[in-house]
């Protein structure tokens, strides 16, 4: 699935998004297989090794849909 279609997917939750509110889970769901199935993001992230993976899809979608 292409980001912009996650998006339309999930307009509604998006909108909360960009209005302040945290990701809905299922939002959360689809941006991480997102990220992850086009190493986007780190795996040591992905594996909650290295970082905390909600705190990256939250800045990353943020820089992404503001793009």
């Amino acid at each position: 699935m292409l980001l912009k279609e996650i998006i339309a997917k999930h307009q509604t939750d998006v909108d909360l998004f960009v209005n302040g509110s945290d990701l809905s889970e299922e939002l959360y769901d689809d941006l991480f297989e997102y990220y992850c199935t086009n190493n986007l993001m780190p795996y040591g992230t992905a594996k909650a090794r290295t970082g905390d993976p909600f705190e990256w899809i939250t800045h990353q979608f943020e820089t992404d849909v503001w793009q």
